[in-house]
Formats: C-alpha cells, sequence, structure tokens
C-alpha cells in the first residue's frame, strides 16, 4: 500500500455509510507513522484514536452482532473536524469524486509477488503437448557443470546442516539413488537460499530458483520442469506459498517421478525453504528430510560484517563489526545489507575507515535500536500495551493490515526478545516487554 493510500482508506472509513470501530481506529493508526509525510497532526490523529476507543463500547448492536458507526454519526463528525477542519457532509461533497468505491475494510494493498530474474524463459511444451502452450513461472536458472568439493567451505555457521548435506550427497552417490528431497526451514535471511546454491555446486548440477508464490496450479509445475535439464536441482523458495492445485502435481511428482511430452522419466534434486513450515501439509513434509538452518551467532554475524566490509574495500574500526552484529537478530541477510549501506553513505569520508560514531548514527537515522528493532515493532508494543491483550486480527486491524500473515515478522522477533506471548486468548506482553513498552512510552527511542 502507498502512503498516500493510507490517507484514503482513512477519508473512506469517515465516509461510507456504516463503518466498524476497528476498521477506523486501524484507518487512524494507519495515518499515524507517515502523519509528517501527510501532512497531518500525529497528536490530533492519537486523539482521534482516543475518541474511536471511548465511544466504541457504547454503541448499539446491528443486526449481525457488531458495533458499528452508523450514517452521519456523531463521533465520526467529530473526527473529521478535528482532522479535516471541516464537518463530515462538507467532507463527503469535497471527496465524493475521488475515493475508491471500495470500503475501507475490504482495502488491500496494491503489491504484487515480484522475483528479480536474471533468467526467465517461455516453455512451448506442456505436460501434455496437445494443450496450448502455458507461460511457465518466472524461474532464475544457473548452470554447474561438475562438482565442486570445496562448495560448502565458504558458508558460515550451519555446520550441522552442512554435514548432513554433505553426508546426503556422498550417501546418495554411493548407492546410486536418487537425491531425497530436502526441507530447509530458518528464519526469513539466515541463508537457506545460499545453502541451496552451494548445494547445487556440490552436485555439479544446473540450479533452478523459482518462488512458490508463482506457483499455483499443475500446469505451473509442469510447464517449469518442462523447461529444466534431467537431475537440476529445484529450490522452491517460500514453499508454504504454493497453490493447493500446485502442492497436488508436486506431491505426485516426488512420488512417481516427472514423465516428459515424450514419454522420459527426469528426476530432479527438490530442495524447499520456508519459514513458515506450520502451513505446509504433512504429506509434504512426510517426504522430504527436514533440516533446520540456525540463526547466526553473533561471532558468525562479525565476520560476515567483516567479509562484506573487505568485499567493499573498506576498512571497520574497532568495535564496529560487533555493534553491526548485535542488531541483526541473527539474520545474514540484515548484516550485510546493513554493512554495505554503511559504506555507502560514508564512502566520501572513511578514508581512515568506518567508525563507531558512524554505525551509531547510521542505525539511528533508520530507529533500529539495541536489539535491532524498528519503528513498527515499538508501535506494536505501544498498541498491544494500550489494548493489554489482542488477537492476531485484532493487532493486524490495529496496525493496518489486511491480514495476520503482514504482522508475523515483526511478532517473531518481539516473541525471540521475550517482549511478547502468544496464549488462547491472544498476543500480551511479557514483564520484559511492559518494560520495554515504558521505555517507548518515556520518549527514550524518539531522542
Amino acid at each position: 500500500m502507498r502512503i498516500d493510500d493510507k490517507q484514503v482508506c482513512l477519508k473512506a472509513a469517515l465516509l461510507q455509510d456504516s463503518v466498524s470501530p476497528k476498521a477506523l481506529g486501524a484507518a487512524i493508526l494507519g495515518c499515524l507513522d507517515y502523519a509528517e509525510r501527510l501532512n497531518m497532526d500525529a497528536d490530533k490523529l492519537k486523539e482521534a484514536f482516543a475518541i474511536v476507543r471511548s465511544k466504541s463500547n457504547h454503541l448499539p448492536c446491528n443486526d449481525g452482532g457488531k458495533r458499528r458507526f452508523e450514517g452521519n454519526d456523531d463521533v465520526r463528525n467529530e473526527i473529521c473536524k478535528l482532522l479535516y477542519g471541516v464537518p463530515l457532509q462538507n467532507l463527503r461533497r469535497r471527496e465524493e469524486r475521488i475515493l475508491p468505491a471500495d470500503s475501507a475494510e475490504s482495502a488491500a494493498p496494491d503489491v504484487k509477488p515480484q522475483l528479480d530474474t536474471r533468467k526467465s524463459l517461455r516453455s512451448n511444451v506442456g505436460h501434455n503437448p496437445k494443450e496450448s502452450p502455458v507461460e511457465p513461472p518466472l524461474h532464475i536458472i544457473e548452470t554447474y557443470i561438475t562438482p565442486d568439493e570445496d562448495a560448502f567451505k565458504e558458508l558460515i555457521g550451519n555446520s550441522e546442516c552442512i554435514a548432513t548435506l554433505e553426508n546426503q550427497y556422498n550417501g546418495a552417490i554411493s548407492l546410486g539413488e536418487s537425491q531425497r528431497p530436502l526441507l530447509l526451514r530458518g528464519s526469513s535471511g539466515c541463508g537457506k537460499t545460499e545453502i541451496a546454491r552451494c548445494f547445487s555446486r556440490r552436485r555439479g548440477k544446473p540450479f533452478c530458483r523459482v518462488t512458490g508464490a508463482v506457483l499455483k496450479s499443475a500446469d505451473d509445475i509442469n510447464n517449469l520442469l518442462a523447461v529444466l535439464e534431467n537431475d537440476s536441482t529445484i529450490l522452491i523458495d517460500e514453499v508454504h506459498a504454493i497453490g493447493v492445485k500446485a502442492t497436488a502435481a508436486l506431491l505426485d511428482i516426488l512420488s512417481n517421478g516427472y514423465i516428459t511430452a515424450d514419454g522420459i522419466k527426469n528426476e530432479f534434486s527438490f530442495i524447499f525453504a520456508t519459514n513458515l513450515a506450520n502451513r505446509l501439509p504433512d504429506a509434504l513434509k512426510n517426504r522430504c528430510l527436514e533440516i533446520r538452518v540456525k540463526d547466526y551467532t553473533a561471532s558468525e554475524l562479525e565476520e560476515i560484517v567483516e567479509l562484506t566490509a573487505r568485499k567493499k574495500n573498506a576498512h571497520l574500526c574497532n568495535g564496529v563489526a560487533r555493534y553491526i552484529a548485535e542488531r541483526c537478530n541473527g539474520i545474514a541477510r540484515t548484516a550485510v545489507d546493513s554493512t554495505i549501506d554503511l559504506v555507502v553513505e560514508n564512502a566520501q569520508s572513511f578514508n581512515s575507515g568506518i567508525t563507531l560514531e558512524m554505525a551509531v548514527q547510521f542505525f539511528k537515522s533508520r530507529g533500529v535500536d539495541e536489539h535491532g528493532l524498528k519503528a513498527e515493532h515499538r508501535r506494536y508494543i505501544t498498541i498491544l500495551s494500550s489494548l493489554d491483550q489482542a488477537s492476531a486480527h485484532t493487532m493486524a486491524s490495529a496496525l493496518g493490515e489486511n491480514d495476520t500473515a503482514e504482522i508475523e515478522d515483526a511478532e517473531t522477533l518481539l516473541l525471540k526478545h521475550g517482549f511478547i506471548g502468544i496464549s488462547s486468548r491472544g498476543r500480551y506482553l511479557t514483564e520484559s516487554g511492559m518494560e520495554y513498552a515504558k521505555r517507548i512510552e518515556g520518549g527514550e527511542y524518539d531522542r
């Protein structure tokens, strides 16, 4: 969702015939983080949210048993005057020609899944050659010709995982059997893709990477495999996002192999990666060797930071690598990206090296605190503190999101730090989370 759309959703919530307090409150909070860019008063937005909370419990229930603001009610009129300086009726006349027809509660982010590809292929071969050709999903192919015994040596950390993969490779070669499908579990950015790439280099076979979000049908699966060489390594990233029909076709191929249009049976080495393994069907998990890819330790992240800086011809002064590592929550991708950005943004002034002062200012400018948490994490804590306890749907709505999946990344880090807990009754702040909330409320992270 674009920033400007936040205010569009707020106006839609104010002007539509009927809106729930939850949707109106979420629309207000959705503008709060971007108040300055939307040319709105943050204090007035907070006051408007307080009005919604105070009035919502006194609303009568409609026929559906839910409380809603109906028609030109006094509450929305008051909020409209507060935020826009005009009565609700005047705003309606001014905005009715430009607001979308959909209600704020059904507004969805204008985002489509994208995959950065180096090679995009169009197949004229389907599982059934008589059928019309179907374009395969976008994917990346990297070609490795001969087995590379040193493929895993460049990887840092996860020695147990690497040892298992090496044993799987050697065992399959000794027995003359196909490689068992692998399921790599781990946090987003922990190195699953790089491990899969190194495994393909170890095998000396073509490596294909595709995101699960573009695999929706059996045709998507069949047309992808139709353009790949026999015995290729295939990484399906975010495998939890593939469609039901694609999953069914994939399970059949894992059990029976893939038959080409010419009647030839091809074998593939499948690797699946996910950070949401609980969403996978048991039928898929049971066919795979499940391997946990762990987050990196602080010392491993330091090494990654140092290597990244050297590749950019930059010297990190004493303590900088540790400072960066402590704010990356065990995620290599965060460490690499942060290091590169830090070097680039100080390229004109680091003749003697990147100093600790530069690193401190860099993370401060991005709102990243000593826990590696950002403004959106602190906003989550602030809202949960005001609600005491809330379901995932309530939190998603309060944060201006349309799907509970949108808050899972934030919750992962907050759970890791022990700031929140999840029970059958919903999300709640732990004792350390309450202390963190007090520090936020005290303005410690606004300085």
